[in-house]
């Protein structure tokens, strides 16, 4: 059944970073990274440019390691955005997918706060997050952290990710 999920969604995976014509020497952290799903379609658009994976399950960083085989520009850190030792104002792009409802509410804009300072100045925060009632955030919500990180709104879509409501945005430093 992974096999399949994964198939799915790669696709779609693809389309959505393909969409966001990243330039190919920007440096980019996938926070909340996982089994890499996303992050090999981003690290294939950055062939002169790196991709810090970010993850706090060492577990699902193996399965992102596999998954990335042979991409060179990858580096892989096992630890929380506040124990991480990367630089501020080193990103030009942040990517937050499916990872920030998972978050305790209460931890939520300090995670916010210290991924905006990872960015360089005019970088961008890339987020997509599930909207149901019963698993994911309001649109609202996560816009009121990024505001309050400082953050402002470049666009916003309202959408179904198979058959669930989701929110993607992009917000700049």
């Amino acid at each position: 059944m992974e096999w399949l999920w994964n198939r799915l969604g790669s696709l779609r995976y693809k389309k959505y970073i393909q969409e966001l014509r990243l330039k190919p020497d920007e440096n980019a952290l996938d926070f909340g990274c996982g089994g890499g799903a996303v992050s090999k379609y981003i690290a294939e658009e950055l062939s002169n440019g790196s991709l810090v994976c970010l993850d706090t399950s060492a577990f699902w960083l193996e399965k992102a390691k596999k998954r990335m085989t042979g991409l060179s520009n990858v580096e892989y850190v096992c630890k929380t955005i506040e124990d991480a030792d990367l630089p501020d104002n080193h990103f030009d792009s942040v990517f937050i997918h499916f990872v920030l409802h998972d978050i305790a509410e209460k931890d939520r804009q300090e995670v916010i706060d210290a991924l905006a300072c990872k960015l360089k100045e005019k970088g961008l925060i890339y987020i997509r997050e599930p909207t149901r009632k019963d698993h994911g955030m309001l649109p609202s919500e996560i816009e009121q952290h990024m505001e309050d990180a400082g953050l402002t709104k470049i666009s916003d879509v309202y959408g179904t990710y198979f058959l669930w409501p989701h929110y993607t945005g992009v917000f700049r430093k």
